[in-house]
C-alpha cells in the first residue's frame, strides 16, 4: 500500500544536502587543480590585459567623437498629399499657437477610373476594339475636365435617409 509523503515535491531534504556537499567538493577540486599549474603565469596575464584596456582607453579617447547627422530628406508633402502647417519636426502641441498640427488637404489631380467591358471587347473586330477604346478614353478626359462628381444637398438628404432606413433608425440623425 503507499504511503503519503510529507516532503516537498516527494523529494527527502537530506538529497538536497547531499547535492550541495557534493557539488562544493567537486568545484573546490577544480579549483585547487586548475591554480595549482602556475599561479605567477595567472597574475602576469591579468596585468597584460590591465595594460592593453588601458592602452584601448587612452586610443579612444583620443579619437574625435563622431557627430550625429540626419541626411535624410524631409519633404513637406506628407501621404496622400497633406501638408502640414508646422512641417517635419516641429512640435505638434504648442500651447497658442493657431496652426499647429493642423492638416490642410491639397488638391490631387483627377484621375477617371473608366473599365472596358470585357465580354462586349471580345465580341468585336479589331477596328471596333480600337474605335471602342479611343471612346472610352475620350470619355476619360471629359470627365477629368469637369473635376471631382460633388453631389447636391437633395442627394445627400436621400443617401442619409436610406442609410437611416437600412441601419432601422426612424430618421437620420
Amino acid at each position: 500500500m503507499a504511503v503519503a509523503s510529507h516532503h516537498f515535491l516527494g523529494i527527502d531534504p537530506k538529497l538536497y544536502r547531499h547535492f550541495a556537499a557534493a557539488t562544493l567538493v567537486i568545484s573546490l577540486g577544480v579549483a585547487i587543480i586548475a591554480d595549482s599549474d602556475n599561479p605567477e603565469g595567472v597574475v602576469a596575464k591579468a596585468e597584460d590585459i590591465k595594460v592593453q584596456a588601458d592602452r584601448q582607453r587612452a586610443a579612444d579617447a583620443a579619437k574625435p567623437k563622431p557627430k550625429l547627422v540626419d541626411k535624410r530628406q524631409a519633404s513637406p508633402r506628407g501621404e496622400a498629399g497633406y501638408y502640414t502647417i508646422g512641417g517635419y519636426g516641429s512640435p505638434m502641441d504648442n500651447v497658442g499657437d493657431s496652426g499647429s498640427g493642423i492638416i490642410v488637404p491639397q488638391p490631387l489631380p483627377m484621375q477617371a477610373m473608366i473599365a472596358p467591358d470585357q465580354a462586349l471587347m471580345a465580341r468585336m473586330s479589331p477596328a471596333q476594339r480600337a474605335a471602342y477604346l479611343r471612346q472610352l478614353d475620350d470619355q476619360r478626359r471629359k470627365l477629368e475636365r469637369q473635376g471631382p462628381y460633388r453631389p447636391s444637398s437633395a442627394e445627400i438628404s436621400a443617401l442619409t435617409n436610406a442609410s437611416a432606413i437600412r441601419s432601422g433608425s426612424d430618421n437620420a440623425d
